[in-house]
Order: C-alpha cells, then sequence, then structure tokens
C-alpha cells in the first residue's frame, strides 16, 4: 500500500477510496471543513468517513471545567483547548458539519477509556449504557456516508 505525506487538501489520488478515517483530528485543525471537503473528494460514491473527535458535552470535560472555574484545579487540563485543539464538538456540532459537506450521518458512538473491560454488575452497565445512550462519554465516533457523486 502506497503511503503519502502531504496534506489531504493536497492529495489528488488516481483512484477513489471507500473509506476515510479521520480519528483525533479534526479538533486540531484550522479549517476542518476544508478537510472533510477534501476527505469527500476522495471518496468513491457511496464511500465512507470514520471520525473521533473528543466530546465537549462529555460528563468527563464539563466536570475538569466545573473544577477549573471553581478553582479547584488552578490550571486547565493541558490537553484540551487552545493550542492544542482548536475546535470543540458535540453531537449535534459533529453531525451538522459532516452534513454540511455531504456526508449523512449513519452512527454515532460514544466511548471513553474509563470503562473497564470485564467489570460487570446491573449497575455498572446500567450507568455505561445511559451514559453511551446520551452521547456523554469522553469521545464520539461517527460514521458517515457521502450523499453527493
Amino acid at each position: 500500500m502506497p503511503i503519502h505525506h502531504l496534506k489531504l487538501e493536497d492529495y489528488y489520488p488516481q483512484t477513489l477510496y471507500k473509506a476515510v478515517v479521520i480519528w483525533d483530528v479534526l479538533e486540531h485543525l484550522y479549517d476542518p471543513i476544508e478537510t472533510l471537503k477534501a476527505c469527500e473528494r476522495v471518496l468513491e460514491p457511496g464511500g465512507f468517513i470514520f471520525a473521533q473527535v473528543p466530546n465537549l458535552a462529555g460528563l468527563s470535560n464539563r466536570f475538569k471545567s466545573v473544577k477549573c472555574r471553581t478553582g479547584i484545579k488552578n490550571n486547565n487540563y493541558g490537553h484540551f483547548g487552545f493550542p492544542w485543539h482548536l475546535f470543540s464538538f458535540n453531537k449535534s456540532s459533529l453531525s451538522k458539519l459532516v452534513e454540511a459537506v455531504g456526508f449523512t450521518p449513519l452512527h454515532f458512538e460514544s466511548w471513553s477509556h474509563l470503562y473497564k473491560d470485564g467489570k460487570s454488575g446491573i449497575i455498572n452497565n446500567l450507568v455505561i449504557s445511559t451514559i453511551k445512550k446520551f452521547c456523554l462519554s469522553d469521545y464520539i465516533i461517527i460514521v458517515a456516508k457521502k450523499t453527493r457523486s
């Protein structure tokens, strides 16, 4: 498989792709719309985009914000916000972003690295399923389909 080291916006492949994966990328870009347009351009009709971004509406992110605002923690969490994250997304804003570029959202998933495999129990499963259902985990994954030809 050939590997290319360049900006996606400058890449014009000889053949179109069935899928593009952009994991933990959109929040770092100066212009995520341009990058998504480039993704759409290199996809064949009906192709898919798989993306993951930190969830601004996630409970962990909200808790960290409260800790900073109330002075419980004196400094910001280094990996959130400027200059590392230029954009923040929740389920709604991510959906609107991909729709504006010509994708149809098909599936959202909410997850956190804090979920421990192998832990069971009714309460644990209920809490995790509720957090996932309402998209309140640390990250959002979206699967969207190219709708334009």
